[in-house]
């Protein structure tokens, strides 16, 4: 009777282990560095796919700081002349949204964002 192959009887996560265990120490520093990163990557677009986009508006731009994402928008007015209903929107303008416990809300920033604020927040893929 034929043994089963150790490899054949690992799941796909155990193999990465043992993978993972056969690399040297800088290596393994490289890779969670790599994690680390993607990680927080991955979060932050978490993050940005709970806040939806409000009827009438269009993102150009998103960042991230902390807890607060800051989306840059294009904005209709909803008035049936105005050159936003022939696709033509206002702005953009810069909004900040963050949670207050189960609530999301939403500030209106304006045209510019703070210097500081685009410094310390990161592009989050849009």
């Amino acid at each position: 009777m034929a043994t089963p192959n150790l490899q054949e009887t690992l799941s796909p996560r155990e193999e990465l282990q043992q993978q993972i265990l056969k690399l040297s120490l800088k290596d393994k520093e490289i890779l969670l560095g790599w994690l680390k990163a993607t990680t927080k990557e991955e979060k932050q677009q978490a993050v940005a796919a709970q806040v939806p986009v409000k009827k009438g508006r269009e993102v150009v731009q998103t960042l991230q700081s902390g807890t607060t994402l800051y989306r840059l928008e294009g904005v209709k007015c909803g008035k049936k002349k105005c050159k936003c209903a022939r696709g033509q929107l206002h702005g953009p303008y810069w909004y900040a949204y963050h949670w207050k416990g189960k609530k999301m809300t939403s500030t209106y920033i304006g045209k510019k964002l703070d210097e500081a604020i685009a410094i310390a927040a990161e592009p989050n893929g849009e």
